[in-house]
This record gives structure tokens, C-alpha cells and sequence, in this order.
């Protein structure tokens, strides 16, 4: 194994010192410098200095103690899985850590811990989700304690391709650092990928808890564990059936999947993340735009692939986040792209709805396959919310898919999974899926306590999901739904499935919501403010509220409409309002599922 010589600034020397040292070593130890290094640019060269002994603002050795508290504030279940993957790396190195949810946390206990680790993601536009907003706010505040005693370190997650990727991680580190925290390392920044990278980085940055650096006696190299947190499984498509009547603007999709003996577990509130392949009519525009025939040789996973392949079943090419315009604009002086680059709202502009062939033929660059894959990001798995209890659909998933298609600058584009799921995959055909858990968006353990369903379009699934299950435990809680689309005729998702719902009393009440029908739309939001009395009463009475749908409008707007309920029916003040509602997120009341 050698490194290829680029056309970048390094120096021949160094590229030969390298590939000695490369020639010297056995597997395990190549095993291991590739996770070194893997991790090492995820955390920054300050974790690497302090590997070194070197003086700078990051804590330089890690500070002995006998326990590490990691604490998680997930929004959709991966920052638990993260939290008990560096729980375990750190038993390996003979160090106990806890862990512990930040919505229960006790909050004034921080100003007396030694070591801790926060797992954090970030939701939205770079906001905290709703598990860590109390602390968010605390650390934040005027009253923010005086954290001398702390040594810390933040792993945040997030979606480089918002353009506030992992803010909240990098807000935390602030507000740890400003009340005179220590930092072990920088935040380690994880994308949608970060599988590929999390053990990697785990191993990097676990010497510095145990108070010791890598090179310390006593400390072993520790071994790359597996990635597979959870299990990812093929299964049969059985059924799919387009949801919207002739005419409709639309294209959903309700697709069944045969998951017999695949030991598929789930609860409704969860989601499937699909697996999906590029679409190879892009693929080929790509390639000819960049002058390639497709047939190069590239390195995916230590792996020998063709560039056709790697395009079409590695690597994002639907979609450019700010991380891999960046890196593509190191291949080419093009002032015009480093002025966008200079401009977070003309970049954010350029990036909405760009994908990989817009780019490459906007700005044409000289690069290999190799850099080329280098510049790109992983091809992530999408994630639909299951619309199927498997008390009633037994060893089934059943989801609800909206075909993304748009327009742009005489071009046709189309997501990823969603036209590949609409277009390319016929019944009897295999799909790659994996159940990825929602621990914030699950029906109340009481099942006699009322809930409250918001959704449109798509956002209809989870209660599918939700009223099935309770319908199936004779559950004596009263189901309230709107739902809301564009027209009534063409558009009422699962409408015969409601009204059955309704005609059993499994269904308590039904308000639904079509903007398109008449001169002035009409929104969820429109008809929550409609039933405002009788839904405040629901809430006195204990019921849990569910929003499902679009986050930059929908959810706003149907937060909005809550407040104004609660003010005017609460007889409250808005500052009253606005305490009254965040305990209902406290009590783990009012939940989202938004995208």
C-alpha cells in the first residue's frame, strides 16, 4: 500500500517518508492508522496536539477519574446509539461511563461533575431538540453556572447539508468553554455518514478520558469494533399503490414490505431508513460531463469499484451541502464560486435543489475519479416514518412515500429514494432497510390518555401507525386527527382507512383541512384554531399532542396556532402561554416528527 501523489502542496519528501513507514507496518497496524487518521480529521489538529503534549486552550492531558457521565440530547434515536457505542469503547479501556438522558438530567448537578461527554443533535435550522432544550437554555442564560471543575467534550450530529450543520453541538462547546469548562478536544462533527467514521473517531479521543495520551504507558492501541449498531436487512416489496386520484398534483405512494424472518422489530413513531441506488441516467451525465468513461478504477471501503459504481451506489449525488462545494472549489481558481462561497445567502440560494451534474457543468473542474469520490459525501439512507403497527400488519412494514419531482433552470430533478422507490423498484424486488428507533415520538405508555394527531401530506403515517396499534389494545384514549392536503378528491390519504376508523370509534374525531378547495387556503393550523375550546379541554385532560410534517412551515405555524389556543382559551398571557406550552414539551407532551 502506497500514497498516491496529488497535485496538491506536499512535499515529495514527506509522500516518501510516508510510504516507508506505510511498508513497515502489518495489517492490524495499517487497520489502526486508518482509523487514526479518519478520526483525526473529524476532530481537528487541536485533539492531535494534545495527543503530542502540546500547550494550547484544549485540555492537554485527560483528567483522571474513575467515571465518565455522557449526556444525550437525541432527537431521533441516533445520539443514544452514539452515547452506548463510546460507552462500550470506553469499557474497553477500563473506564466506567454512565448514561443519561437530557431531558431528566438535573440540571444544577453540572457545576459538580468532573468528566463529561455531551451527545447532542442538532434539529431544524440549528435549533436544540426538544430533549436538550432545557439545558440549551440553562448553560445559555444569565444564570449559566461557574464550571470550573468540568472537563468536557461535545459530539454533536447533524446534516451538512443544512447550512447550520451541528449547531447546537457547537453551541454547547461555547457555552461549556464561556463558564470555564475544559475542553478534552474539539466538537466532533458527525454527518448523516458518521458510521464510517464513528469507531474511528471513538478510538481517537477515548485516551484523553481515561487521563492519559495515546502514547501514555499502559494504554493499548484499541482495536476498530464493528459498526453495525443496527442490523441492515433485504426485504421484499409485496405491495405498492399510488395513494392520489387522477389529476392530482401529487405522487404518493403506499408501499408493503414483506419482512417475515428478518427479525425486524418496531414500534409506531419509528422509522425505516431505505437504502436506495443512484439513478444511472445521472450517473452517465455526470461522467461524460466530467470527461470520464465510467470504467476508472476508485477505492470505496479498501475496495477496487468502477467509477460507475461508485457514483451509482456509494456516494450523495442528488443533493451539494456547503462541506463538498468547498472542497470541490479547491480544484478551481474560480473567483465567481469563492465570492458564493463568501455569501451564506447566495450559497444557500445556488445549493437549494443543486445536485452533482448542475455543479460540475456550472463549474467545470480538472480532477481524477479519485478526488473527485474524495469531494463527495456518503449516500445516506433516507428515512420514511412507519405508517403500519405490527399488531395489526404482523411481519410487515408498511410506508408512505410523496415521489419528489421539481423543476429547475429547464431540468428535471427528482430525490434520491423517493423516485426510487416510485420509478425503479417493482413489486417482488429486494430493498436494503434497518428500523431506526424514535424513542421522542412514541404513543403515551398510558393508553387511556387522549392524543392529538397534526399532520399533512405524508406527515399522515405515523398515525396510520398510531391508531391502528391502539385500536388493536382496546385502548380506551380518545384519537383526534387533522389532516390536511391539497384537494379533497385527490388527495384524502387513506380516506376509506378513516373513515372505517371513525365508523368504529376508533376514531373519535376527524378534522381535515384541503387548501386548493377554495379561493383562500386552508391549513391545519386553520382548523386547530376552529376546535380551539374543546382542544384546550383535551389538553387539561392529559392528552399528548403529535405533529408530523414539513418543519420550515407546518410545525411553525401549528406551534403558532397552539399558543394562540392556550392564550385565548387559557385565558393566559403570552409570556403565560409560552411557560404553559414549554411544559408540555417538558412532560414529554408535545412531539414532533418533522422534516
Amino acid at each position: 500500500m502506497e500514497f498516491p501523489q496529488s497535485n496538491q502542496n506536499i512535499d515529495l519528501k514527506f509522500v516518501e517518508g510516508v510510504n516507508q513507514l506505510v511498508k513497515q507496518m502489518n495489517r492490524d497496524q495499517l487497520l489502526w492508522l486508518g482509523g487514526y487518521l479518519t478520526g483525526l480529521s473529524s476532530v481537528g489538529p487541536q485533539a492531535a496536539e494534545s495527543f503530542n503534549g502540546s500547550n494550547n486552550q484544549t485540555s492537554t492531558q485527560g483528567v483522571p477519574t474513575s467515571e465518565v457521565k455522557i449526556i444525550v440530547g437525541s432527537h431521533s434515536g441516533n445520539g443514544q446509539k452514539v452515547a452506548a457505542h463510546v460507552e462500550q469503547r470506553l469499557a474497553a479501556l477500563g473506564i466506567k461511563a454512565s448514561i443519561q438522558n437530557m431531558a431528566t438530567y438535573p440540571i444544577r448537578q453540572l457545576k459538580e461533575e468532573a468528566q463529561v461527554l455531551f451527545v447532542v443533535s442538532t434539529h431544524g435550522e440549528g435549533e436544540p431538540p426538544d430533549v436538550a432544550a432545557n439545558l440549551y437554555e440553562f448553560l445559555s442564560g444569565k444564570k449559566s453556572p461557574k464550571l470550573a471543575k468540568l472537563s468536557y467534550g461535545v459530539i454533536a450530529l447533524g446534516d451538512s447539508s443544512y447550512a447550520r450543520f451541528c449547531q447546537t453541538g457547537i453551541d454547547f462547546n461555547n457555552f461549556l468553554s464561556k463558564a470555564g469548562g475544559k475542553a478534552l478536544h474539539e466538537p466532533i462533527l458527525l454527518d448523516t455518514d458518521f458510521s464510517l467514521q464513528l469507531s474511528s473517531t471513538i478510538d481517537l479521543i477515548a485516551p484523553l478520558y481515561v487521563g492519559t495520551s495515546i502514547n501514555g504507558n499502559g494504554i493499548k492501541i484499541p482495536t476498530i469494533i464493528s459498526e453495525a449498531i443496527d442490523r441492515v436487512v433485504h426485504v421484499e416489496v409485496a405491495d405498492k399503490i399510488l395513494l392520489n386520484g387522477r389529476g392530482s398534483e401529487k405522487e404518493n405512494f403506499h408501499i408493503e414490505l414483506n419482512t417475515e424472518d428478518k427479525g425486524l422489530n418496531y414500534e409506531p413513531g419509528d422509522a425505516l431508513e431505505v437504502y436506495a441506488n443512484n439513478d444511472h441516467q445521472l450517473v452517465a451525465k455526470i461522467v461524460y460531463q466530467l470527461g470520464f468513461s465510467g470504467d476508472e478504477t476508485v477505492t470505496v471501503d479498501g475496495k477496487e469499484i468502477a467509477l460507475n459504481d461508485a457514483l451509482g451506489h456509494h456516494y450523495e449525488i442528488t443533493l451539494v451541502t456547503p462541506p463538498v462545494l468547498k472542497k470541490y472549489a479547491s480544484f478551481l481558481g474560480d473567483e465567481k464560486l469563492n465570492k458564493l462561497l463568501d455569501s451564506a445567502v447566495e450559497l444557500d440560494k445556488f445549493l437549494s435543489g443543486t445536485d452533482l451534474l448542475e455543479l460540475v457543468s456550472t463549474y467545470p473542474a480538472k480532477l481524477t475519479p479519485s478526488e473527485l469520490i474524495g469531494v463527495l459525501r456518503r449516500l445516506a439512507p433516507r428515512l420514511y416514518s412507519i405508517s403500519s403497527s405490527p399488531l395489526e400488519v404482523g411481519e410487515e412494514i408498511h410506508v408512505t412515500v410523496g415521489a419528489v419531482r421539481y423543476t429547475k433552470n429547464d431540468r428535471t430533478y427528482e430525490g434520491v429514494c423517493s423516485v426510487f422507490l416510485a420509478d425503479r423498484v417493482e413489486e417482488g424486488a429486494e430493498i436494503s432497510v434497518k428500523v431506526r428507533s424514535n424513542l421522542n415520538f412514541r404513543l403515551p405508555a398510558d393508553s387511556s390518555k387522549p392524543i392529538i394527531m397534526i399532520g399533512a401530506g405524508t406527515g399522515i403515517a405515523p398515525f396510520r401507525a398510531f391508531v391502528q396499534h391502539r385500536s388493536h389494545q382496546n385502548s380506551k384514549g380518545k384519537n383526534w386527527l387533522f389532516f390536511g392536503d391539497q384537494h379533497l378528491t385527490t388527495d384524502f390519504l387513506y380516506q376509506s382507512e378513516w373513515l372505517q376508523a371513525m365508523e368504529k370509534g376508533n376514531l373519535t374525531r376527524m378534522h381535515v383541512a384541503f387548501s386548493r378547495d377554495q379561493e383562500e387556503k386552508l391549513y391545519v393550523q386553520h382548523r386547530m384554531l376552529q376546535n380551539g375550546e374543546v382542544l384546550y379541554q383535551w389538553v387539561n385532560d392529559g392528552a399528548y399532542i403529535y405533529i408530523c410534517g414539513d418543519m420550515k412551515k407546518m410545525a411553525k405555524d401549528v406551534k403558532a396556532a397552539w399558543l394562540s389556543i392556550i392564550e385565548t382559551h387559557g385565558k393566559m398571557s403570552s409570556d403565560e402561554a409560552t411557560e404553559y406550552f414549554k411544559e408540555l414539551k417538558n412532560q414529554g407532551r408535545y412531539l414532533e416528527d418533522v422534516y
